[in-house]
C-alpha cells in the first residue's frame, strides 16, 4: 500500500424540527455541504486517482479506497478486518462495481421554500478492465444522469485518453450540487442538476510528477452546443503542510447564450485542518461579468467526525450594484461505517437584494444520509 497517512412547506413543526436538528448537530460538534470529496485528496496530498478510477476524480472508488483507506483511516470506529471480509467491489479479475445513494431531507424558515425529502443521488458504477491500460466505465444515476466512457492509459507521463459521455474537469469536483461554484457557473439564476455538466466528447490528460493537466472537447446536442474545458493542478508538500494550486477554464455553448469561465482553485492542509477554495470569473452571454466564490474549512475533531464551515458568494454583475448572493454553512460530516455516513448543515442565506437578485434572508437545515460502496 502507498504511504498516504499524512492526512436537508410541510407543517411548521416538521420544518422547525429539521432546522433545529441541523443547528443542534452543528452546535454539538462545533463549527458543510454534502460530502466534498476533494478535501480527502487535499488532506492526503494526493491526486484524486488515488481513490477513484477516473483520473480527475468522482465515480467508482478504487479497491485501495474501499478495502483499506476508508475502513482503516476515515471511519469513526475503524474496523479494517470487518470491511475486508465484506463484499468485494471486484467481480472476478476484470469487473468492478460501486454505488452512491444520498437521501436529502431539507427544511427552511421560509414558507415559500417547502420541506422536502428526496433522492439526491443514486448512482451505480461499473468498470470493465480489459487490460492494465484499457477500461470502460458506466455510471447510471437517477433522472437523466449517466456517464459512459472508455479510458486508455497510453500517453506519456502517466497520461490518458478518455472518450464518451462524462463530466469535464473544472476546478474542484464538489459533490454538493448547490455549492455556488457549481450551481451558478453555467446559469446566473442557478442550475442544480448535474445533467447540465455531462456531455459526449474526448479528454486528454497527463500527470508528469506532481502536476496534472487535462483538456476536453465535447460535441454537445439538444440545448448545449460545443464546449471545451482545460484544467491544471500542482501539488506540493512543505514539511507538514500540503498545498494544491490550480487553474481552469471552460466555454459552454447554450441556448441562452455562451458562457465562458476562468477560475483559480486551491487547498491547504495542516494536520486536522483542510481549507479548499475556488474563485470563478464568468462572462455571460449578454457580456455581464460575474464573480463566484466557494470555500470550505474542514476540521477533523476525531477520526470519522469532521466539522465543516462553508462560505459561498455570487455577484451576477461586477460592474453594477445589482445585488449579490451570500451564504454561510456550519455543521458536521460523519462516517460511521465504511458504507454509511451522514452530514448535517445549517445554511444561512444573506442576499443583498437588487435588480439581479430578488431573494430574502432565510435559514435552511439540510441532512444527508449517504450509503457508499
Amino acid at each position: 500500500m502507498p504511504l498516504v497517512a499524512r492526512r436537508l412547506s410541510t407543517s411548521g413543526l416538521v420544518r422547525r424540527l429539521l432546522v433545529g436538528l441541523a443547528f443542534l448537530a452543528g452546535g454539538l460538534v462545533g463549527p458543510g455541504e454534502a460530502r466534498a470529496l476533494p478535501r480527502y485528496a487535499a488532506a492526503y496530498g494526493q491526486d484524486c486517482n488515488l481513490c477513484h478510477h477516473d483520473p480527475t476524480g468522482g465515480g467508482l472508488r478504487s479497491a485501495y479506497a474501499t478495502q483499506y483507506l476508508v475502513p482503516a483511516e476515515l471511519v469513526w470506529r475503524s474496523d479494517p478486518e470487518s470491511a475486508a471480509e465484506s463484499i468485494s467491489p471486484s467481480i472476478g479479475d476484470h469487473l468492478t462495481v460501486g454505488a452512491d445513494l444520498r437521501l436529502l431531507t431539507t427544511g427552511s424558515d421560509d414558507d415559500a421554500d417547502p420541506s422536502r425529502f428526496l433522492t439526491m443521488q443514486s448512482d451505480v458504477h461499473v468498470v470493465l478492465q480489459m487490460d492494465e491500460r484499457t477500461s470502460v466505465a458506466v455510471d447510471v444515476g437517477n433522472g437523466r444522469r449517466s456517464e459512459a466512457w472508455g479510458l486508455a492509459r497510453v500517453l506519456p507521463w502517466q497520461g490518458w485518453l478518455k472518450a464518451g459521455r462524462f463530466v469535464p474537469a473544472y476546478g474542484w469536483r464538489f459533490a454538493d450540487h448547490q455549492i455556488f461554484t457549481r450551481r451558478h457557473l453555467l446559469a446566473t439564476e442557478g442550475e442544480p442538476s448535474p445533467v447540465a455538466w455531462e456531455d459526449s466528447g474526448l479528454e486528454l490528460g497527463v500527470s508528469p510528477g506532481s502536476l496534472q493537466l487535462s483538456a476536453s472537447l465535447q460535441a454537445g446536442g439538444g440545448e448545449v452546443g460545443e464546449s471545451w474545458a482545460v484544467r491544471a493542478v500542482e501539488r506540493q508538500s512543505f514539511g507538514s503542510v500540503d498545498v494544491a494550486l490550480g487553474g481552469s477554464a471552460l466555454r459552454r455553448q447554450q441556448r441562452a447564450g455562451d458562457r465562458t469561465a476562468v477560475g483559480a482553485f486551491g487547498a491547504v492542509n495542516l494536520g486536522p485542518a483542510t481549507w479548499l477554495g475556488q474563485l470563478d470569473a464568468v462572462r455571460a452571454a449578454d457580456d455581464r461579468d460575474e464573480w463566484i466564490v466557494s470555500q470550505q474549512l474542514a476540521w477533523t475533531v476525531h477520526q470519522g467526525w469532521t466539522v465543516l464551515l462553508q462560505h459561498d458568494f455570487h455577484d451576477p454583475d461586477r460592474d453594477l450594484e445589482s445585488g449579490t448572493r451570500q451564504r454561510w454553512g456550519v455543521g458536521f460530516d460523519a462516517l460511521f461505517t465504511p458504507f454509511v455516513g451522514i452530514q448535517a448543515l445549517a445554511r444561512f442565506e444573506d442576499p443583498d437584494s437588487g435588480p439581479a437578485v430578488d431573494e430574502d434572508d432565510r435559514v435552511r437545515g439540510d441532512m444527508v444520509l449517504h450509503f457508499l460502496f
